[in-house]
C-alpha cells in the first residue's frame, strides 16, 4: 500500500464552530426547552380522562384485575408498546401522578422535532430554514391535545419511530445492518397505533421515489406482513360503524375541515391558514425555484405529500362515523405539520431567495415571527390546558370519594359512571384496594365524597333494590293536588316535570316511579349543604325503581314524562 494514501494520512484537524455558526440549532435547543418546561408545568395539574382509562385499568397493570392482553387493539390501534410503557410506569407512579406518564410524551415531541430537523439538513435544507419548520412543529399549540392527553402518545410515539426510520432510510452505508433496523423502526411505529399506517407509508414513498419500487417494496415487506399477521390474529376484536355510501360524499369536506382547522390555528388567522396549506402544496407542484434546491427536498417534499394523503383517507374511512368534531382533533394537526415540513422548507427557500432586506433588518424580524408563533402556540395550548384542567380536577377526589363511602358501608348501586369514562370505569373496580392504593394519600373532600355517591351509589333501574322506604319526601314541585293515595302510592299531574328528594337512612332507601310514559330521570346528592353533580339515566320503560344508599343525605330527583306520575314507597 502506497504510504501516501489517504488510509495512512493522519485525518485534519476540526476546527471549532463559530458561536454564529451555532446559533440555528441553539435557538432550536432553547426553544425544545422552553416549551419542555410549559407542557411539563401544565402536566403537574392534569389528571386521568378518556382513553386513558383502558391503559390504566384493564391491560394488566392492576394485579388480579382485569386484562385485555397485549395484542387487543384500542379503538382499532395495535397498541402494544402503549401498554408495555403503562406496565412499566403503574407500579411506580400509579394513579398519583399524570406527570410520570405525560413526560413520556413530552420527551417523544422533544425527539420529533430535532427529527424534523435532522431529516431537513439531510435533504440539504438550510440551518436556518430547518429550524424555522421545525419551530412550526414544536410550538404548534392547536396539536396541545397531543402533547397533553397521555393516550395521545400513541400518536406522537409512531410519528417519533417513523420519523427515526425516514432519517435511516437517508443514509447512505448499505451495510448488512441496515435493513433490519429500517424495519425494526417501522414496525415500532406499526405497534404504537394505526398512525405508523401512514407514517410508514411516508416512508415508503420516500424509497420509492428516491430507489424505486424494488426499495419500496422491500422496506414494506416485513413490517407489513407483521401488521397484517397482528391485524388477523389479534386486530379485528373490534367492530367498526361505516357510514353509508352517501355519507362518503363529504370527505372533501371532512378532510378541508381538518386541513384549514391545523392551520388556522397554528396562525391564529380565521381563514389565512387555509390559504397557506394551498401554498404549501402549490408551490412544490409548480416547481417554483426547482432548480436552485436539493432534488433530494422534492422527493422527501412528495413523499410528504403523498404521505398526508394516505394519511387523510384512512382518517376518513375510519373516523367519518364519529362526525365532523372529530376532524379538528390536535392529533390530526400534529400529523400534517410533520407531512408537510417538506413543503414548508421548499416554500421558506423560495421566500428567502426573494427577500432582499438587509441582514440587521431581516434577523430580529425572523425572530419576531419566532416569538410571535410560539405565543400564538403557547395561548392555543393554555387554552386547551385550562378546559383539561377544569374537566379533570374533580376525578382524584370523587374516586377517593367513592372509597370513603365503601369504608361507610354503603353499597354501590350502579357500576357504570355514566357518560364519562365509557364502561371501563366500574365501582369494584375503582373501590378495590389496588386502585385505592394507587390513588393519592389524601382524605377526600365532601364534594368529592357526595359526587362519588350520585355516581355509583345512586340506581335508577327496573328492579328493586331491597332497600327500605324513605323517612321523609320533601320539596315536591311541578304538579297540582294528589289525585290518588291509595297501596302506598300518590299519583301526581306533573305537567311535564317533576321534582322532589327524599331522605336517605342508614342502609339505603328507595321509591318506584309509574307513569304513561317516562322520558328521563335526574338525580343528585345534598349532605351538609353540599351538592353532587346531576346524573341523567336512560329511561327506556314507564317504570322504574329509584334507590340511594348515600346514607343520611338527601336525594333530589327530577323527572319529566306524561300524564301522571305515581311514586310508590316499599
Amino acid at each position: 500500500m502506497d504510504d501516501d494514501s489517504e488510509w495512512s494520512r493522519p485525518s485534519p484537524r476540526r476546527t471549532p464552530r463559530s458561536l454564529r455558526t451555532r446559533l440555528p440549532e441553539l435557538v432550536l435547543v432553547a426553544g425544545i426547552a422552553v416549551q419542555t418546561l410549559v407542557l411539563v408545568s401544565m402536566s403537574r395539574r392534569l389528571w386521568f380522562f378518556g382513553d386513558d382509562w383502558d391503559f390504566l385499568l384493564t391491560r394488566g397493570t392492576i394485579d388480579g384485575g382485569p386484562d385485555r392482553g397485549l395484542w387487543a387493539p384500542h379503538n382499532e390501534h395495535w397498541s402494544t408498546l402503549m401498554v408495555l410503557l403503562f406496565r412499566a410506569i403503574f407500579p411506580f407512579a400509579g394513579l398519583r401522578s399524570y406527570l410520570a406518564y405525560s413526560i413520556v410524551q413530552i420527551v417523544m415531541h422533544a425527539v420529533v422535532v430535532l427529527l424534523v430537523f435532522s431529516v431537513l439538513r439531510r435533504v440539504g435544507v438550510s440551518r436556518w430554514t430547518s429550524v424555522v419548520t421545525a419551530w412550526s412543529v414544536l410550538f404548534l399549540g392547536v396539536a396541545t391535545e397531543a402533547l397533553l392527553s397521555t393516550t395521545s402518545m400513541n400518536h406522537t410515539g409512531s410519528t417519533m419511530f417513523a420519523l427515526a426510520a425516514l432519517r435511516w432510510a437517508m443514509v447512505e452505508d448499505r451495510r448488512r445492518r441496515h435493513l433490519p433496523v429500517l424495519w425494526l423502526l417501522m414496525l415500532l411505529s406499526l405497534m404504537f397505533s394505526a398512525t405508523g399506517v401512514p407514517m410508514v407509508a411516508f416512508v415508503a414513498y420516500y424509497l420509492l421515489f428516491s430507489r424505486g419500487p424494488r426499495a419500496f417494496a422491500v422496506g414494506l415487506s416485513v413490517p407489513v406482513a407483521l401488521y397484517l399477521l397482528w391485524y388477523a390474529t389479534a386486530g379485528r376484536g373490534e367492530a367498526h360503524d361505516f357510514v353509508s355510501a352517501w355519507d362518503y360524499t363529504r370527505s372533501t369536506e371532512f378532510v378541508w375541515s381538518a386541513v384549514a382547522h391545523a392551520f388556522d390555528g397554528a396562525t391564529g388567522l380565521p381563514a389565512g391558514g387555509a390559504v397557506l396549506a394551498v401554498v404549501l402544496v402549490l408551490v412544490p407542484l409548480l416547481g417554483i425555484d426547482r432548480e436552485l434546491r436539493d432534488p433530494r427536498l422534492d422527493t422527501l417534499c412528495w413523499a410528504g405529500l403523498a404521505g398526508y394523503a394516505s394519511h387523510m383517507i384512512l382518517v376518513v374511512a375510519l373516523r367519518l362515523s364519529w362526525g365532523f368534531e372529530d376532524a379538528l382533533g390536535g392529533r390530526y394537526a400534529y400529523a400534517a405539520f410533520v407531512y408537510l415540513s417538506p413543503a414548508l422548507a421548499v416554500c421558506l427557500g423560495v421566500l428567502a431567495r426573494r427577500v432582499v432586506a438587509p441582514l440587521t433588518l431581516l434577523v430580529p424580524l425572523t425572530g419576531l415571527v419566532l416569538l410571535a408563533y410560539a405565543l400564538q402556540g403557547a395561548s392555543t395550548a393554555h387554552a386547551y390546558y385550562q378546559d383539561l384542567h377544569t374537566f379533570t380536577r374533580v376525578w382524584p377526589d370523587r374516586l377517593l370519594g367513592a372509597g370513603q363511602a365503601v369504608d361507610a358501608g354503603q353499597e354501590p348501586l350502579t357500576q357504570s359512571t355514566g357518560d364519562w369514562g365509557g364502561p371501563t370505569i366500574t365501582a369494584d373496580l375503582v373501590t378495590s384496594p389496588e386502585i385505592r392504593d394507587a390513588l393519592p394519600d389524601r382524605l377526600p373532600s365532601g364534594k368529592g365524597r357526595v359526587d362519588a355517591e350520585s355516581m355509583f351509589f345512586v340506581g335508577v333501574g327496573p328492579d328493586s333494590y331491597d332497600l327500605a322506604a324513605p323517612t321523609a319526601m320533601l320539596g315536591w314541585s311541578g304538579f297540582g293536588s294528589p289525585l290518588d293515595a291509595s297501596s302506598g302510592c300518590r299519583a301526581y299531574d306533573t305537567a311535564g316535570s317533576l321534582e322532589f328528594s327524599l331522605d336517605v337512612d342508614e342502609g339505603g332507601s328507595e321509591v318506584r316511579l309509574e307513569a304513561d310514559e317516562l322520558t328521563s330521570v335526574r338525580t343528585r346528592i345534598e349532605r351538609f349543604g353540599v351538592e353532587s353533580w346531576t346524573r341523567d339515566w336512560s329511561v327506556d320503560s314507564d317504570e322504574v325503581v329509584i334507590g340511594s344508599t348515600a346514607a343520611a343525605s338527601t336525594l333530589i330527583v327530577q323527572v319529566e314524562g306524561t300524564g301522571p306520575v305515581r311514586i310508590c314507597v316499599p
